[in-house]
């Protein structure tokens, strides 16, 4: 039986990346077995280690964003700083960084500069809106990444404002964009031999999720609306209040109609020509959810489970955040685990592990770094810095 590797194993990754989109693009790198060494500004760090949510000093979105990497400090706007990052690009595959498009730049670690310190190396940027184009200066956070790329103005109820997610959702498809790029990238990297840049956009990435409706608006010239949570075509289809808390059904294809009929015993409308012709225009849909609302209101989410499944009708309960710590198939797929504090007492939850490859397995190693918890180690090790350099360079403030 072949040994078990990694599936990253041997993949180094420089990692400026901070908040965020970028920490979570090189944590899933990270747990399918790159090494990845996290660069902070000295006494600073990245802001996500302030967040509120801190279990005993240590934030559990930065520990999740940020297990199974190393930690070191450089200044990089210090001329020293920025001289070490060039002496390390060498020692690496992937440079990753999230600044503010320009900024590397502007720090003179623009793309020429980079791949002559590493011809091989994968430069991988992820921004608001790229490195260039008339709107690529412009600061940008999760919610206007929501809001530029028309997603905010299609999520929300008909009647009401235009809606965000309810997590950092720019974000974190932005990090999902940028990790596929960098294995793409880099597979790239071995049949060619050379290095590639990467120009990723949280606008981009979010624009393209949004089904056709951008592409019917300029084949149609008819402007999408907000649906809230039923859908443009089908019924029933939505979230209805059961007497016990929030539930979705769903029955997107003629024959799952029926079913979802059969199942409140109103199939025979299905007969009835003009309903059926209603229902064939799309315009029965007001009417079909009222029905399933009335049914839904006099059963338990466990009775509807039940009947819904007899009838094989889409159907799931809209859990809470403690619900999902109960969830039995989230236990079972083992998505609540724990890694050890950094002060040694008792362990801090962190999330499981999404991505599966059973030969080369994703793995949860190590808790995140304390600022600059490995700057000694790294760099005696890639460049020979001894305790004597060492020293020197925090003195001068360059790492």
């Amino acid at each position: 039986m072949p040994s078990i590797v990694s599936a990253l194993a041997g993949v180094r990754i420089l990692d400026l990346t901070r908040v965020v989109a970028g920490p979570y693009a090189t944590g899933l790198l990270a747990e399918l077995g790159a090494r990845v060494v996290k660069v902070e500004q000295p006494e600073i760090g990245d802001e996500v280690r302030r967040l509120p949510d801190q279990v005993r000093g240590v934030s559990l979105t930065f520990n999740d964003l940020n297990r199974n990497k190393e930690g070191i400090t450089l200044d990089l706007r210090h001329p020293t700083g920025r001289a070490l990052l060039l002496e390390l690009l060498p020692h690496f595959d992937v440079l990753a960084e999230n600044f503010a498009a320009g900024r590397m730049r502007e720090w003179g670690l623009d793309w020429p500069v980079i791949r002559a310190a590493n011809p091989r190396i994968v430069f991988a940027s992820l921004s608001g809106y790229g490195q260039d184009g008339p709107h690529s200066a412009r600061p940008s956070y999760d919610n206007t990444s929501q809001a530029v790329s028309g997603l905010m103005a299609l999520t929300g109820e008909s009647d009401g404002p235009p809606t965000k997610a309810g997590t950092n959702l720019a974000d974190y498809v932005g990090g999902l964009f940028l990790a596929v790029a960098i294995l793409a990238a880099l597979r790239g990297r071995d049949a060619s031999g050379h290095g590639a840049r990467i120009d990723l956009s949280n606008q981009d990435a979010l624009f393209t999720m949004l089904d056709s409706y951008p592409l019917w608006y300029r084949a149609s010239g008819k402007e999408a609306t907000r649906n809230g949570n039923r859908h443009r075509v089908a019924a029933p289809f939505g979230s209805f209040l059961a007497r016990d808390g929030w539930v979705v059904l769903s029955a997107g294809s003629r024959g799952l109609l029926r079913r979802a009929l059969r199942m409140i015993g109103r199939e025979a409308l299905l007969d009835e020509p003009d309903f059926r012709e209603r229902v064939k225009r799309f315009t029965a849909r007001d009417e079909l959810n009222g029905l399933f609302e009335e049914f839904v209101a006099t059963r338990t989410r466990a009775e509807l489970e039940r009947c819904c499944a007899e009838h094989r009708v889409g159907y799931a309960p809209v859990q809470t955040v403690a619900e999902l710590s109960r969830d039995p198939q989230l236990a079972h797929r083992q998505m609540f685990r724990e890694v050890a504090h950094p002060d040694g007492q008792e362990p801090i939850p962190t999330r499981g592990l999404a991505i599966r490859i059973e030969e080369m397995p994703a793995q949860i190693r190590t808790r995140a770094p304390m600022l600059g918890e490995h700057t000694g180690s790294v760099l005696a090790e890639l460049l020979g810095v001894d305790e004597a350099a060492l020293a020197e360079l925090r003195a001068r403030g360059a790492v």
